[in-house]
């Protein structure tokens, strides 16, 4: 954000939001957002990424940001069709082991996009 520490570009930053702004039928302000691949919110101090993100960083797995429903999938796993015990565990570890990753995943990521206040 140092950036805008200079008032030249802080000034073409605000006439730039004004005009989006002004835009009634706001659709140059939509497509705006359709090109950005994240989103953040000063106020409350927050940054995710956006659809066209998630895309970005991982092309092959549109799921890779989605936490997959632990619940339901114990469940599903408790009354399949599997049998063994044995199995039934290791199919749980392997579910709660890709929740991990993913919400290791999705915390870095926040967290490497999360706005800083400028001393």
């Amino acid at each position: 954000m140092r950036i805008l520490e200079n008032p030249d570009n802080l000034r073409l930053m605000n006439q730039a939001e004004l005009a989006l702004h002004a835009d009634q039928s706001k659709k140059d302000l939509y497509a705006q957002k359709e090109e950005l691949f994240f989103a953040m919110d000063e106020k409350a101090h927050e940054a995710d990424l956006t659809e066209k993100g998630r895309e970005h960083l991982s092309p092959s797995d549109p799921d890779a940001f989605m936490l997959p429903d632990l619940i339901t999938a114990f469940h599903e796993i408790d009354n399949g069709p599997e049998q063994d015990a044995h199995k039934r565990l290791e199919m749980k570890n392997a579910l709660q082991k890709d929740h991990e990753q993913k919400a290791q995943r999705i915390h870095c990521i926040a967290q490497l996009l999360k706005p800083t206040a400028c001393i």
